[in-house]
């Protein structure tokens, strides 16, 4: 229960419209990846807030990071992309899933293989892989402006912003408790 309040809590934050998506790794020496789309930098910080290095990452404007072991997955909005960078800044493909919804994908989720994106304007999350194969575009749909969105075990949580929701769908996309969170 307490992951899942934490997950809340965190796309709760997205879902109030920061515009600052952070993310934590898990590794011996912890890191805070933060997104800041409106100076298009990604940037890498101890968890006492240390700049490892502020402009890890230029991107025009990230709205969302997934980590997966030592790759970075950056959602860049207005493009309609998704990068592929290593966590020490390194671009792998800067262009790994393209054809997204420009200025409406707000971010991504990763577990395993797979990565998991918020379109805004669609109401839907699509899922992909992270060698850049479209999974299902449409995995789960009709959601009300979801903002945010986190994947734990078989779980996908989604913030809905226009409701204030958390939601709570399967990694196969089926419906668990559209209103975990309410308000």
């Amino acid at each position: 229960m307490t992951l899942s309040l934490n997950i809340a809590t965190l796309i709760r934050l997205v879902a109030l419209n920061f515009l600052l998506a952070l993310v934590l790794t898990q590794r011996a020496e912890a890191q805070l990846f933060i997104a800041n789309y409106g100076s298009g930098k990604v940037g890498a910080y101890t968890t006492s807030g240390t700049s490892i290095n502020a402009d890890l990452i230029t991107v025009l404007s990230p709205s969302g990071i997934a980590v997966s072991g030592t790759n970075l997955y950056v959602v860049n909005s207005t493009a309609g992309t998704i990068g592929a960078y290593t966590t020490g800044g390194a671009t792998v493909n800067a262009s790994l899933i393209t054809g997204l919804d420009s200025n409406a994908i707000l971010g991504a989720a990763i577990s395993g293989s797979t990565i998991y994106v918020v379109n805004n304007r669609t109401g839907k999350i699509g899922a992909y892989t992270t060698s850049g194969s479209t999974t299902n575009a449409n995995l789960i749909t009709g959601l009300i402006n979801p903002t945010g969105i986190a994947v734990s075990g078989s779980n996908i949580y989604v913030a809905n912003f226009s409701t204030g929701n958390i939601g709570v769908y399967t990694t196969s996309g089926a419906t668990v408790n559209a209103g975990l969170i309410t308000g």
